[in-house]
């Protein structure tokens, strides 16, 4: 029980210190989660109609709205770089997340949050996945710690050491890249929420 407790421990410890290298807040229910306050001086009923006008500008989805309690909430979605080869077909990756925004007092509260990552590959056939940026995250370091691990194993052959070495690099450079681009995706949302009401 002492070796699970500590285990879990350190990959608590890691994730969290791998989020704040990419820029990703982590509540206390270890999720990916902005927050944010923004002083308006719109009133409520205004707050609503530029909130609309906003969301279809980014063609958003609104996918609640309580005008008595100030409260709206949104689906923002971007689609990211396409990639192709040849020899293995099309890959396109998109990106959506959840906003939730309160109205109080001239004050825009907003929370983003759930943030999930889309991989569609056409090509020899087709498949969609769809990961939570916390997946990747975790992906990421798994295979920074699977490198280490291959590094400092000395019952490996160099030809195996090297193989898995240059596996895991790949996986590194690919999922950093997509992290990447999710938190440059999450900016640009805050960012022309921030633009529209300050």
């Amino acid at each position: 029980m002492k070796h699970l407790f500590f285990l879990l421990s350190i990959f608590i410890f890691v994730f969290t210190a791998n989020c704040q290298d990419l820029n990703f807040p982590i509540n206390e229910k270890g999720k990916i989660e902005f927050t944010g306050v923004i002083n308006t001086d719109l009133e409520m009923k205004q707050f609503f109609e530029n909130t609309e006008i906003w969301t279809v500008s980014n063609k958003y989805i609104v996918v609640f709205e309580n005008t008595e309690s100030g409260m709206i909430t949104i689906k923002c979605m971007a689609k990211g770089k396409t990639s192709y080869n040849p020899f293995a077909g099309q890959f396109t990756e998109s990106y959506e997340g959840i906003l939730k925004l309160t109205y109080k007092e001239s004050k825009i509260e907003y929370v983003l949050s759930d943030i999930y990552i889309t991989n569609n590959y056409m090509g020899y056939g087709m498949s969609t996945t769809t990961t939570r940026a916390e997946e990747k995250l975790a992906a990421l370091e798994k295979a920074k710690a699977d490198k280490t691990a291959a590094e400092n194993n000395a019952e490996l052959s160099k030809k195996q050491r090297k193989n898995i070495i240059e596996d895991c690099d790949d996986s590194i450079a690919t999922l950093t890249e997509s992290l990447r681009v999710t938190r440059q995706f999450v900016e640009e949302s805050l960012q022309s929420l921030k633009k529209e009401f300050e």
